[in-house]
């Protein structure tokens, strides 16, 4: 009797660790569904932005920057994405913090990667090379983007 009374206590112990363990690591790899305006447009993407490990909004290339208007090449052996609007050129390498603006390095806080077979770069720094404002709606995790100058911005997360 004494054994079986052991036996399930242990039990009940495990099946609890078990339990907490689960929705801790859950809790942890969250990330809130993400939606992107521009120019108060809903974008619809075939792949869902997200925000990565260093709290930045990545979205997928295309789909943002030619509802902004600008033209995007892949160079595959490179594993370069290139965007060209106007008179601005901008080059990211997947898996490097660097963004060329028309020969320019800067320093991204976070990476350009690949995922779901599709370029993901931070928003803000591509949108903002592209001379947009971005704000950010904490209530309903949407980025705004919009070209208007006059747009009110907020700090962001992107």
């Amino acid at each position: 009797m004494k054994r079986i009374l052991n036996l399930t206590i242990v039990t009940i112990v495990l099946l609890a660790c078990t339990s907490f363990s689960g929705a801790a690591y859950a809790s942890e790899n969250y990330s809130p569904a993400v939606k992107v305006w521009v120019e108060n447009n809903d974008i619809q993407f075939d792949a869902k932005p997200f925000i990565d490990e260093n709290d930045r909004t990545l979205i997928p290339v295309r789909f943002v920057s030619e509802a902004l208007g600008a033209e995007v090449t892949w160079d595959q052996d490179n594993e370069e994405v290139t965007i060209k609007d106007n008179d601005t050129i901008i080059n990211l390498s997947i898996g490097s913090n660097d963004i060329f603006i028309n020969g320019e390095v800067e320093k991204m806080d976070t990476k350009a990667i690949i995922k779901e077979d599709r370029t993901f770069v931070p928003l803000r720094f591509v949108s903002e090379a592209l001379d947009c404002n971005v704000t950010w709606d904490q209530e309903f995790y949407i980025a705004k983007i919009n070209r208007d100058t006059e747009v009110e911005e907020t700090e962001i997360a992107t």
